[in-house]
């Protein structure tokens, strides 16, 4: 067996403060799961010191529930491009340690083929997230 280095983290988050204040102001006080007063705390740093300690060689970061649509398609554009662009910001800071699943504006389908030919194309991402819900905001 190879070294716990060679592990490989393909459920691995990240927020960011903007992402998570859209997500609140869409009535999400918990965006991923975690309570009000977790976020938005998350940095490179904190989850490379995270994987040193649990012997993570390399994770594949992606934005986890509820996504990027609140009921705007437009506002969901949007908010998966810059999404998606800071994250591939820290993929190129950090390429050996970090890859990159792409965050879609579903339920807006259009908008989700756009973004997704962006990701591959331009950020060459590893793969894209796909949540088990899309565009009803009221089940949330």
């Amino acid at each position: 067996m190879g070294s716990t280095d060679d592990l490989v983290d393909v459920h691995a988050h990240f927020t960011t403060s903007h992402y998570v204040a859209v997500a609140r102001a869409a009535g999400h006080g918990s965006p991923g799961g975690m309570p009000e007063t977790c976020g938005p705390q998350w940095t490179a740093r904190q989850h490379l010191d995270l994987m040193d300690e649990a012997g993570i060689g390399r994770a594949v970061l992606s934005l986890s529930s509820p996504g990027v649509y609140f009921g705007d398609e437009r506002a969901a554009r949007s908010l998966a491009r810059e999404v998606n662009e800071f994250c591939a910001e820290v993929v190129r800071q950090y390429p050996s340690r970090f890859g990159q699943f792409a965050t879609l504006p579903l339920a807006d389908v259009g908008g989700s083929l756009t973004e997704l030919a962006y990701c591959f194309d331009q950020l060459r991402v590893d793969g894209v997230v796909m949540l088990s819900e899309h565009g009803n905001p009221a089940r949330r």
